[in-house]
């Protein structure tokens, strides 16, 4: 056992004194460094000191570039996000005016006119469009349906515009 002892005590004895050399190499090292690098030729330092101004200004540019595509991006998602509300409600009225129309719903009722009323700057361009099956007061209004079809398409076209308006330029 007092072997084991002695045998501890000179390890930690050695590692100590590995420390205190690893320590004295890394000091000599940085002072070596410092001292080269105090050793720049002027004219050399005047080029250092441009390309470090040069980056600086690269970075803030950049920063101010990104900030402006983060605000931009912000504003055409809100617009996106206040089409596709207006687009939905014009999805909900036509699909509406085609089911009353479907179950025959009567003229003379107040939401039926009401619904007319609505719809009619909304699907004026397409009544006639096509002949409009039906039977009876019941009629299934084909032409409605391409006019649903007409302001789907328009709002894809328009998300697509709000895209290629939102997307990061990039430098060639």
């Amino acid at each position: 056992m007092p072997e084991d002892r002695t045998l501890s005590k000179d390890e930690a004895r050695r590692l100590a004194q590995h420390e205190k050399v690893n320590a004295h190499v890394v000091d000599e090292v940085q002072v070596e460094i410092l001292n080269d690098a105090n050793q720049i030729a002027p004219a050399e330092r005047r080029h250092v000191e441009r390309v470090a101004h040069d980056l600086k200004r690269k970075a803030i540019n950049e920063v101010g570039e990104t900030d402006l595509e983060i605000r931009r991006g912000r504003a055409v998602a809100r617009l996106r996000q206040v089409v596709d509300y207006v687009f939905y409600l014009v999805y909900g009225l036509i699909g509406l005016q085609i089911l009353l129309e479907l179950i025959g719903a009567r003229e003379g009722s107040g939401f039926k006119q009401l619904m007319n009323s609505l719809t009619s700057p909304l699907l004026g361009p397409f009544r006639g469009l096509v002949v409009d099956p039906g039977v009876g007061s019941f009629q299934f209004m084909l032409s409605y349906v391409i006019g649903l079809l007409v302001y789907a398409l328009l709002q894809f076209a328009i998300r697509g515009l709000l895209r290629v308006i939102a997307s990061r330029r990039t430098e060639l």
